[in-house]
């Protein structure tokens, strides 16, 4: 049995590792090697990220969306935390 200690990164922190390989011009087990990460890993979430459209770039921090021709309306009705930290708000 190994004493290999699993690490959990955040998604901005495999959005950082896959455009560091994008840059890097190694191959993805070199690299894997290198940053001492499971290649299969990092397969899966570099595919994640490509399906998402969000590999190497920021999510919004904030969009407001507001029907046309009704004016603002008073705080937050309701909050649901999504998963990956996106928090989606409506007004009541």
């Amino acid at each position: 049995m190994g004493t290999e200690k699993r690490v959990r990164r955040e998604m901005s922190e495999w959005r950082r590792l896959v455009a560091l390989y994008e840059a890097s011009g190694l191959n993805q087990n070199a690299f894997c090697a290198r940053e001492g990460i499971s290649a299969n890993t990092f397969r899966i979430w570099k595919e994640r990220l490509k399906a998402e459209g969000k590999a190497g770039k920021p999510a919004p921090t904030f969009v407001e969306l507001t029907p046309p021709g009704r004016p603002e309306a008073g705080p937050w009705a309701v909050e649901v935390e999504l998963p990956h930290g996106i928090v989606l708000r409506m007004r009541g």
